[in-house]
């Protein structure tokens, strides 16, 4: 298979820092969120999306909460 996309998992922890930040600094949104909610919001897929989090929880920028996602 071709692709012209660059192996490996992108993450966007711009993206999705700014869009928080457009909302308030929390959204309905976890792990656990409909692929298509996430692809609607953040432009991304539901794996990408759950990258994005671990990496912006493990730099201490987002808070997980049970039922959604905060700036710290």
């Amino acid at each position: 298979d071709i692709s012209l996309q660059k192996i490996g998992q992108k993450v966007d922890t711009e993206k999705v820092l700014d869009i928080l930040k457009a909302n308030g600094g929390s959204l309905n949104f976890t792990y656990k969120s409909d692929a298509e909610n996430i692809k609607d919001v953040f432009a991304m897929s539901k794996k990408a999306f759950k990258a994005t989090l671990t990496k912006l929880i493990d730099d201490k920028k987002l808070r997980l909460e049970e039922d959604k996602i905060c700036l710290i």
